[in-house]
């Protein structure tokens, strides 16, 4: 059986795994994302090294700007030092081995949608929360692209929908540029557990204790600064419902495997909704669900982007 190393690479931490034609992960580690890039290529070797003779190929998600055919990294994200980097060719060129890179948001849409929670969704989203906020858009059981809308009535709709109810627009500050929440990275899980931790006095941070604390109930400063959070989340998924129609949104990042996270999005969701008397009922038909592979939905997706353009 074959066998890919597949490799989620975040702001701050890198995961890989060996994955086989079952879907079958092995072999996972976790290392701190390196702050320089010759230690970043250090490590990615040493990882290739590791498994060189047992895989048939290396398949990358990375949270930038990315020539899917070349491997050639524009932006670098959260990781700047990546900028205008042939990560692909490079990787290739060292190793003889095939090389995919796909961006991580559109790697977890790619596994959601091709094996997970929108496997049957004609219109739907995942949004990744990690270190920064990643969207992809998918229907039927594929990335979407912006070029996609030009030839697809789910944009006209979506926007003859949305100016129909202008007034849910004003009342919230809703407008199409508010997806620009994502670039703000208000969503951003690092950045809660950080905060929420400190409100804590925790020597560190600690994502489990701070959904320890929450399930308590007992810090109201704390379920203050959650209830935000979960709210920043709702609005930018009410936005997306409003521009593209979607059928369902699936939330994924390490931090999407708190239920009690889906619970308070959803909470804030519907509260939004509860605001505006003249709101149309098919917006609140929108199941908000974690990702089916949860914080591995990166790995699997390169692995599946790895498949698509190399069998």
């Amino acid at each position: 059986m074959t066998q890919l190393l597949c490799i989620d690479i975040g702001g701050t931490f890198i995961k890989s795994a060996l994955i086989d034609d079952n879907l079958v992960l092995s072999h996972q580690q976790k290392h701190k994302t390196p702050d320089q890039l010759n230690h970043f290529l250090l490590y990615l070797e040493s990882l290739i090294k590791d498994y060189h003779h047992q895989i048939k190929g290396v398949a990358i998600s990375f949270p930038g700007q990315i020539n899917v055919v070349s491997g050639y990294v524009y932006h670098g994200g959260l990781i700047s030092y990546l900028k205008n980097f042939p990560l692909g060719k490079y990787l290739e060129e060292k190793y003889h081995l095939p090389v995919s890179v796909l961006n991580d948001a559109d790697a977890a849409g790619l596994a959601e949608s091709q094996y997970g929670s929108l496997k049957s969704c004609h219109y739907g989203a995942v949004l990744v929360l990690g270190t920064g906020v990643g969207l992809a858009l998918v229907s039927d059981q594929d990335l979407m692209t912006f070029k996609d809308f030009s030839t697809s009535d789910i944009w006209e709709r979506g926007l003859r929908e949305f100016k129909g109810i202008e007034s849910l627009s004003q009342s919230l500050g809703l407008q199409i540029n508010g997806i620009g929440n994502l670039i703000a990275n208000t969503g951003s899980a690092v950045q809660f557990i950080k905060r929420a931790s400190q409100i804590l006095d925790l020597k560190k941070e600690d994502g489990q204790e701070v959904f320890k604390q929450l399930k308590l109930g007992q810090k109201e400063n704390l379920q203050e600064l959650f209830e935000k959070y979960c709210q920043d989340i709702a609005i930018l998924i009410l936005n997306l419902r409003n521009i593209f129609k979607l059928e369902m949104v699936a939330v994924g990042g390490g931090i999407s495997q708190q239920p009690l996270l889906i619970e308070e999005i959803t909470k804030q969701y519907l509260q939004l909704l509860g605001e505006q008397v003249s709101l149309p009922n098919q917006l609140s038909q929108l199941p908000i669900i974690a990702c089916s592979f949860r914080q591995q939905a990166n790995l699997v997706g390169a692995y599946c982007q790895f498949k698509k353009i190399n069998d």
